[in-house]
């Protein structure tokens, strides 16, 4: 528990480095999610939003078998909409469905730079809450699964929408989204799902823990900036891409910080010509 972060049962808060903050899947039962993880995941990311103490955070597992298996199958009762006919069960599954997404979505749009570290078992929904995060390490004995389709579903909370995106393989895509099958930590190294593979979980939490913290140096104003820019120029044209730039860096570079930076560079430039 930390500052502005409220007690909760699915997620546990720290402040591991200055800066950064841990926001760590934590509700037993292998962090299967619920409704209140969803809300937790919501309510946490609003707060990261304007949080003037964090520019980084970092997403783990308390639990280093399990990142998560997915939704809690159990408890959400997906498809029990009694005896209402089809359009109206229809619109409740809309009106459960949609603050779900918006959760996982949060976490995209939080304006901070957002590392997923997986471990263990990362199944079903844990893959749609990575897709949304902006750096994604594993630990070499990692399993991941796109499990919907095993469960008689199409994934519906954004995996089926960001990991094209993110790897950019439609082929290895549909492979793993349509089969259901259970793939490893190299070959999600191999195909982009992640940067980096650790040898273990404390490692993972430390490398991850480092890259946080070269964030974390860098300004605030220039993450941001570069994280939005990145999102924008996924989903438009280059044109659209550039032009956006234009209106954002017009705004964005009348920083205190732009003009620290460029004295830093100038400090530094000797010692880097003179390697050349």
């Amino acid at each position: 528990m930390t500052d502005l972060y409220p007690n909760m049962t699915c997620l546990s808060i720290s402040r591991p480095s200055e800066w950064v903050l841990a926001v760590s899947l934590n509700r037993g039962k292998a962090n299967a999610m619920n409704n209140a993880f969803f809300i937790e995941i919501k309510r946490t990311f609003d707060i990261i939003k304007t949080d003037p103490l964090t520019r980084v955070v970092i997403v783990s597992s308390k639990l280093p078998k399990f990142f998560s298996v997915g939704l809690d199958l159990k408890e959400v009762n997906l498809g029990q909409f009694g005896e209402k006919d089809a359009a109206r069960a229809a619109l409740d599954f809309m009106h459960i469905l949609a603050p779900w997404q918006e959760a996982l979505t949060s976490i995209e749009l939080c304006r901070k730079p957002v590392i997923g570290l997986a471990s263990g078992f990362t199944i079903g929904g844990s893959i749609d809450l990575l897709t949304a995060c902006d750096v994604r390490y594993c630990c070499k004995d990692t399993v991941f699964s796109v499990r919907e389709v095993q469960v008689g579903l199409a994934a519906d909370l954004g995996t089926l929408q960001r990991l094209p995106k993110v790897v950019g393989n439609q082929s290895w895509v549909r492979d793993v989204c349509l089969t259901a099958r259970d793939f490893g930590a190299q070959e999600a190294l191999e195909f982009g799902l992640v940067s980096k593979v650790c040898d273990s979980y404390e490692n993972l939490l430390n490398d991850g823990l480092m890259l946080a913290k070269s964030i974390a140096s860098k300004s605030p104003i220039a993450t941001m900036g570069t994280k939005q820019l990145l999102l924008h120029a996924r989903d438009h044209s280059i044109q659209e891409g550039l032009e956006y730039t234009q209106l954002w860096n017009s705004v964005m570079l009348n920083s205190e910080d732009v003009m620290k930076a460029a004295s830093g560079a100038m400090t530094k430039q000797p010692a880097i010509f003179s390697k050349l």
